[in-house]
């Protein structure tokens, strides 16, 4: 499956776009966790969600992630 993220550019730091679907916004958050960052997937409304994401302080435990709501 390809994630859909919409409006990439108009992202904040260490936050992804509007992501279409809950296992699209999974797959992406898993991508970041693999590059080494931290990252979580968040619910904005409706199917819309979006990925946190940034690098771990040294020492601190890896992100297992999660689908969350804001």
């Amino acid at each position: 499956m390809t994630a859909l993220v919409l409006g990439a550019g108009a992202a904040n730091a260490g936050e992804t776009g509007t992501i279409i679907g809950s296992k699209a916004c999974e797959e992406v958050a898993k991508m970041y966790r693999d590059m080494g960052y931290t990252a979580r997937c968040y619910h904005i409304h409706g199917d819309r969600y979006y990925v946190n994401f940034e690098k771990p302080r040294p020492g601190a435990l890896p992100s297992t992630g999660s689908a969350g709501s804001s």
